[in-house]
């Protein structure tokens, strides 16, 4: 009996294993996106405004005249995105012990309470610190999925980032993580991780077959 017992502990153990993994790395896949989209956001925020806003040099909805150096919803969003990574990577760093990268340190050191809007920077420095920082979380990726003391705050950044994703469709993609086994539909070498919602799945690039990555990681 105390054998069937102990082949369900493994079992569960293993299942749970499994769960934790799809979850890390769908967070990794996540935070892969956020350099390129910091980027983006800036270089559209730094984008030339309209030659009719120009030549008018006025705000909506304002009756004085001003030029605007930036197109404000792109520096909005990369505020708001910028801010919620601050905030979560700090939530990160206290729960694990794990010192932050720079760029949320100086923000700590600086004694600045929250939102923290994006520093002035190029769209260069902007992708420098956004890497900074999905690399840290990606490091942490699987402290982050193994404690649930987190509640929902994973899910709420991760889906930050994909709202923002949706909106700037431009952006360029990560590079893909592909698996080194044959597909089982088309038996091509095209399989490859990927983010669909909230969830890990497996896709292959050459047939568009799709399973969820318990289905091939049993």
């Amino acid at each position: 009996m105390r054998f069937f017992e102990l082949m369900i502990e493994l079992y569960l153990e293993a299942k749970m294993t499994i769960a934790e993994q799809s979850r890390a790395t769908w967070l990794e896949l996540t935070f892969d996106e956020v350099p390129s989209l910091l980027r983006r956001m800036r270089e559209d925020a730094e984008s030339v405004l309209g030659a009719q806003d120009m030549r008018t040099g006025r705000i909506t909805g304002s009756k004085e005249r001003a030029t605007l150096p930036y197109r404000v919803d792109a520096a909005d969003d990369a505020d708001e995105l910028w801010s919620a990574l601050v905030e979560f990577a700090r939530e990160v760093e206290e729960r694990t012990q794990n010192p932050a990268p720079r760029p949320v340190r100086e923000f700590v050191r600086s004694g600045r309470l929250g939102p923290w809007a994006l520093p002035s920077c190029t769209p260069r420095e902007a992708f420098t610190a956004g890497q900074d920082v999905a690399r840290y979380l990606k490091a942490c990726a699987h402290q982050i999925a193994h404690d649930g003391a987190f509640n929902d705050a994973p899910d709420q950044t991760a889906a930050l980032v994909r709202k923002m994703r949706n909106r700037y469709p431009n952006t360029p993609p990560p590079a893909r993580r592909y698996l080194n086994r044959p597909c089982p539909t088309c038996g091509e070498r095209g399989l490859h991780l990927a983010v669909a919602g909230d969830h890990l799945i497996v896709r292959c690039e050459e047939c568009r077959d799709r399973w969820a990555f318990e289905e091939m990681f049993p």
